[in-house]
């Protein structure tokens, strides 16, 4: 018996990029979402210097695509290369 692993994640059509397949990756990106606008919140509230705040929110959603990015990755059938219209 083979064991097939099931993709969070597929291949757009045209483009670039990943969307959610299944319930897990639909779960992922909720709690992406729920991290990235929570972290942010949070540093509105700590901070007096709004672009102090804006800077590091930068920064923290920069890190987050990057990470969802690698997730997508892993957990999806791997994009073609050919993004030409047919």
């Amino acid at each position: 018996m083979k064991n097939e692993r099931k993709n969070w994640f597929k291949a757009r059509q045209k483009g670039s990029g990943w969307l959610p397949n299944s319930w897990q990756g639909w779960l992922v990106v909720f709690v992406w979402l729920l991290v990235v606008t929570g972290v942010i919140s949070w540093l509105n509230l700590i901070f007096e210097n709004i672009w102090a705040a804006m800077a590091l929110s930068i920064l923290w959603c920069s890190f987050m695509l990057g990470a969802l990015t690698v997730i997508a990755h892993i957990k999806s059938d791997k994009p073609s290369r050919d993004s030409s219209p047919q």
